[in-house]
């Protein structure tokens, strides 16, 4: 009976991560400037959740994985460039891909 508990309790720990994933979201989307250029090493962060910040590659591409579903600001910012704000709505899944366009 011990061993049946113990297996059930490894099974439930095993799901709850899978679980925890499903029910949060992912955005990806890529920076480039005004001539449409990538734009590698552009911060990328939702402004209510600093913690979730991330940079853009080398292609100017980003991904930001593990967010609660809601609505958010995300903020794009690179060194001698305005910053940019855009209102997005996180679903659970892959959210649609985000085009941002930054200038000097």
């Amino acid at each position: 009976m011990k061993f049946l508990y113990t297996a059930i309790a490894l099974l439930f720990l095993t799901i709850m991560p899978e679980l925890a994933s499903a029910q949060s979201g992912t955005l990806q989307g890529r920076i480039s400037d005004d001539n449409g250029l990538p734009m590698p090493g552009a911060s990328v962060v939702l402004a209510e959740r600093p913690s979730s910040g991330t940079s853009t590659d080398v292609n100017g591409r980003f991904t930001l994985v593990g967010i609660p579903p809601g609505s958010y600001t995300l903020q794009i910012t690179y060194i001698g460039y305005s910053t940019l704000r855009i209102p997005v709505t996180i679903q659970a899944g892959t959210n649609e891909p985000v085009e941002a366009e930054l200038t000097e």
